[in-house]
């Protein structure tokens, strides 16, 4: 399982804006957001072996979706986190995306993602105002030319080298972090954990116009479309919620980005169909693919959720 599938596998999907996501749009302070103190989802995801009625039911475990706020060096800061726990015998999953947003004009500042099972892998994403720059945590692979102590292991005479174990070396201390690519646009883009938040400002309704919004994940980019099929009250562990029944359609933006090669929410790939709480645009119910070793049919489901909104900004004095 790739590091991107590991990371996609916490995110749920991009719901967008009428002909793309713009900074004005954004920074309209009637957003969703603003009134949101703190928050948290929990879905919980299965898959299946066999057809009705005698299917085996597979638990692949849980994702856990929050909302913060922190203030970073004097800056107020959305913090995003999605932790994924779980995975299957032989496979397991616990992982965790975390991005922050700059609260002002919800300008994405950074995307880290971080998995401890299967396997470390890192690597962030560094947003600033000419695109994002693409990072890996990695073993120093340079030993000729690096000069860090931190990175000499003890030889059997005795002396001080270099380590060179670039592949099964689990010492952290001899990781560095290594820009892998530079993404340059003049259209704002974010992760999908930071689109997925962003999108509630935005009216999806069924014969409405097809909406979409720049995604970039790793060395990817994508223009994320929402096709809206038709309203439906599903039942989830959370209850019955009406729902709109969305299908995802990818366009690629970049030369990295292959058609075949998307994935969308938790992971998922192929023929991707999601039901969105026709309220809150909260990711209801997901169907899909995903890759966990094997390739799996997959659902995932709300459990739980809670909010605590800000108390309501004073009027302005006549």
């Amino acid at each position: 399982m790739s590091h991107a599938t590991t990371a996609a596998v916490l995110i749920t999907t991009a719901l967008a804006a009428s002909n793309g996501a713009t900074g004005a749009e954004l920074r309209e302070p009637q957003h969703p957001l603003r009134r949101i103190r703190a928050e948290k989802l929990v879905y919980e995801a299965k898959s299946w072996k066999g057809r009705p009625p005698l299917a085996l039911l597979i638990p692949l475990g849980t994702a856990t979706f929050t909302l913060t706020r922190e203030t970073v060096a004097g800056e107020p800061q959305l913090v995003l986190r999605a932790h994924a726990r779980g995975g299957v015998p032989g496979y397991p999953l616990d992982a965790t995306i975390t991005s922050r947003l700059r609260d002002a004009d919800f300008l994405q500042r950074l995307s880290d993602s971080h998995r401890v099972k299967k396997g470390y892998k890192r690597r962030q994403l560094r947003f600033h105002e000419r695109g994002a720059d693409y990072f890996k945590h990695k073993h120093c692979e340079a030993p000729t030319l690096c000069h860090n102590p931190r990175h000499l292991v003890t030889q059997p005479d005795g002396s001080k080298a270099h380590c060179r174990q670039f592949d099964t070396c689990e010492n952290l201390d001899h990781f560095v972090w290594s820009l892998r690519y530079r993404h340059r646009s003049g259209t704002r883009m974010h992760d999908l954990l930071g689109a997925l938040y962003l999108s509630r400002a935005f009216h999806v309704e069924v014969g409405g116009p097809v909406h979409s919004m720049r995604v970039v994940n790793a060395r990817d980019i994508w223009d994320v479309q929402i096709h809206a099929e038709k309203e439906e009250t599903v039942r989830v562990p959370a209850g019955r919620i009406r729902c709109i029944r969305i299908r995802l359609k990818q366009v690629p933006v970049n030369e990295h980005a292959q058609r075949d090669e998307f994935e969308g929410p938790f992971g998922l790939h192929g023929d991707i169909v999601l039901y969105a709480d026709k309220e809150t645009k909260q990711a209801v119910l997901v169907r899909g693919r995903v890759k966990l070793g094997a390739t799996f049919q997959v659902e995932v489901a709300l459990r739980e959720r809670s909010v605590e909104l800000l108390p309501p900004a004073p009027r302005p004095a006549r």
